[in-house]
């Protein structure tokens, strides 16, 4: 996710530079006889594209931070289950390479 992300901000920066470089020449040639309403039609869509990315970056932001959100509250879920396991067994059985089970008490205090 966080591949995509990167891959969507260098687009939207270089379309973000384009459009910037479209504008200043449609500004520019606006004021000269040779202006021609494609190049309007582009810098719509170009303004168009831009959105759309900058909507998609968004999405992805939110959909990371869950992720992120979800991340943590399963790390906590985990230290909870250890710490329960804990609790319930001081001991804990270890089978060794003869066979044998052998029992070693486990500290509580960490």
């Amino acid at each position: 996710m966080a591949a995509q992300y990167a891959l969507l901000s260098r687009e939207h920066q270089g379309l973000q530079k384009s459009y910037q470089l479209l504008a200043s020449t449609t500004a520019a040639a606006s004021s000269s006889p040779d202006y021609h309403p494609r190049d309007g039609t582009a810098a719509l869509w170009l303004s168009a594209k831009v959105l759309e990315l900058e909507a998609e970056a968004t999405k992805l932001r939110e959909e990371l931070q869950d992720t992120r959100d979800h991340a943590d509250l399963l790390e906590f879920r985990c230290l909870e289950l250890t710490e329960g396991a804990d609790k319930v067994s001081t001991d804990l059985p270890v089978l060794t390479l003869g066979g044998e089970i052998r029992v070693f008490p486990v500290s509580l205090a960490r």
